[in-house]
């Protein structure tokens, strides 16, 4: 009558440790997958490039901009209407 089981107490703790393992793979997941959701031609050039609609840039043209992305370059673009 005196002994205790740890055994459920263990196994309490790796059912615990799955959980969170499992939710933070589907979190992960899930940020990875929404970041594709948007995209935006700027900029086409070539034989192909009649073929996509070409939009304005949204980027901002300030000097954090430049320091961190560099300058812009401009391209030729087609708009295809």
């Amino acid at each position: 009558m005196g002994q205790m089981n740890t055994h459920a107490g263990r196994s309490c703790g790796r059912a615990r440790l799955s959980m969170a393992l499992g939710l933070g793979a589907m979190y992960g997941a899930m940020l990875l997958t929404a970041s594709g959701c948007y995209s935006k031609v700027t900029g086409a050039s070539g034989p192909a490039a009649g073929q996509y609609r070409v939009e304005q840039s949204d980027r901002t043209d300030t000097w954090i901009d430049r320091q961190v992305f560099g300058e812009e370059t401009p391209t030729k673009t087609r708009n295809r209407e």
